[in-house]
């Protein structure tokens, strides 16, 4: 099956489920990504703005400032390209590509992920071996490919997991943990 394909499909599955459903998800997949060892000790949580039916970061996002964690969220700056700004507060976003907030580019800002550095990743599905199906633009793989050693969580609703393997490229970088409402799985 084509990624395009595999993409519209997983789109619609999350697109429906009901409302109640999404947010208890939502809120064990919160609580799941907040208790993990990886969040406890990262200084700095890079992370993606929710949007549309995607989950919700807002709760991490919000833990992540009570806790005085610095955040970097991601700013998309060519055709594949993106950088991470740190920012003080998600009011600082505005809406950029494709309808997602990002903030505002300043040199100044720019973050790198280090050791002491968590990364949640989006996708549309997660398979058994932690392959992700993106979106299409390559742009969290391309970053990736130059701070592998970054410890990254894709979150995601239980229905977008399939034990099937996803069709992947040798360019495409698995991540190393995932979280559902029903599941946490290490690589």
């Amino acid at each position: 099956m084509f990624k395009s394909t595999l993409r519209r499909n997983y789109r619609h599955l999350r697109d429906s489920l009901p409302d109640d459903k999404r947010l208890r998800a939502e809120n064990i997949i919160a609580e799941r990504v907040i208790s993990t060892p990886e969040f406890t000790n990262c200084d700095t949580l890079f992370t993606f703005i929710s949007t549309k039916s995607e989950v919700s970061t807002t709760p991490i996002v919000s833990k992540a400032l009570e806790l005085n964690k610095k955040l970097a969220v991601p700013l998309v700056t060519g055709k594949h390209d993106m950088c991470f700004i740190y920012i003080d507060s998600p009011e600082e976003l505005k809406e950029g590509k494709f309808g997602i907030p990002e903030p505002e580019y300043r040199e100044d800002r720019i973050a790198f992920p280090d050791d002491k550095s968590l990364m949640l990743v989006p996708g549309l599905a997660f398979d058994a071996d932690m392959n992700r199906l993106g979106y299409g633009g390559g742009f969290y793989d391309k970053y990736l490919s130059n701070y592998e050693d970054t410890f990254t969580i894709g979150i995601c609703f239980h229905i977008q997991y399939t034990q099937v393997h996803l069709p992947h490229d040798p360019t495409d970088i698995p991540v190393k943990m995932f979280i559902t409402e029903n599941m946490i799985k290490r690589s």
